[in-house]
């Protein structure tokens, strides 16, 4: 029982708020209280309202008014509310980055690879428009001036295959790897019928929430590795542990193109370690990080550079080497 009470103690997040700023405490009456007993004791920020969710509606309840400078602290939640509350909390015209979620539960791992109930076909369709202007845009210049062999290609994270398609039409064999059993039974139907010379495999990664996080290839099989709008989503710990397995699986002098989330090098915005609140469910990861990461395990960093998104410098892209 006191193991129980412990794990369901909530914190509050001081190290995301700087001390003295005005704050807005919004969350269930137990919360509240937890948040309440570490600010008084503490004397660390200003408390200028406090909230009760699901017993106040904003839409017809006294509002509270607040300045630019003010925070919102929001109390444990499910993953599936973040979206919700934002809507609630609207009036407010606050910036996103000054509402702020401290660590909520999951059922299983807040890891960020894979969270069931989250469906991303919505994501799917929207990125389908995308892909080829990203492709040629971004990858498809390192492919050309590295001169890189495309015999045997890995699409990791490759969702509905809108990269592997256009892979399809340039490389030998393209093995689709991805955690969402949804978006491989997509692929092998998109590609049953698909009219090239390319040989289509198909991965479901299960192996995403082992210890090891294999991809089930074997050692030095691959020539290329495209991960494209897969890794922006990843921490620093699954970022680290699979580009140790893209350098177990690529063939020495092979290439992986890495498409990465910079949301946490960026001064204008205060990224969360839970990617699925941040802005564009972008992780904390720095393109410093990407690069470290990677040198780490043995790869050469040919080139770097910054993409934007729905931020300026929210993401990178680098092109990295085996050997």
């Amino acid at each position: 029982m006191s193991e129980k009470l412990k794990l369901n103690y909530r914190l509050f997040p001081f190290d995301k708020i700087k001390k003295d700023s005005q704050v807005v405490l919004y969350g269930d009456k137990e919360i509240l209280k937890d948040f309440d007993d570490q600010l008084v004791s503490t004397n660390y920020v200003k408390i200028i309202a406090k909230v009760e969710r699901n017993r106040i509606d904003p839409t017809k309840s006294r509002k509270v008014y607040v300045n630019t400078d003010t925070f919102v602290v929001v109390g444990n939640v499910s993953y599936q509310d973040v979206q919700k509350i934002r809507k609630e909390l609207e009036y407010l015209n606050l910036d996103k980055s000054h509402i702020i979620f401290s660590d909520y539960q999951i059922d299983k791992t807040p890891d960020i690879v894979k969270l069931d109930g989250f469906s991303w076909n919505e994501y799917y369709e929207q990125a389908e428009s995308f892909a080829k202007e990203q492709f040629y845009l971004h990858i498809n210049p390192y492919i050309k001036e590295e001169n890189i062999n495309l015999d045997h290609v890995l699409d990791f994270g490759c969702g509905r295959g809108r990269m592997s398609e256009i892979l399809g039409g340039i490389a030998s064999r393209v093995v689709c790897s991805d955690t969402n059993e949804e978006a491989i039974e997509y692929c092998k139907q998109r590609f049953s019928p698909f009219v090239t010379n390319c040989q289509f495999e198909f991965i479901l990664n299960t192996q995403i929430d082992k210890p090891k996080g294999n991809i089930q290839l074997l050692d030095g099989e691959i020539d290329f590795i495209l991960s494209w709008d897969t890794l922006v989503h990843f921490d620093y710990k699954w970022m680290d542990r699979y580009m140790k397995e893209f350098y177990r699986v690529l063939k020495p002098g092979g290439y992986a193109a890495i498409h990465y989330s910079n949301l946490g090098g960026l001064k204008s915005y205060r990224a969360s370690s839970l990617w699925i609140i941040n802005q564009a469910g972008r992780s904390n990861v720095t393109g410093v990080d990407a690069k470290f990461i990677a040198e780490n395990h043995g790869f050469k960093v040919l080139k770097q550079k910054a993409v934007h998104g729905t931020m300026k410098d929210m993401d990178g892209v680098m092109l990295v080497r085996k050997g």
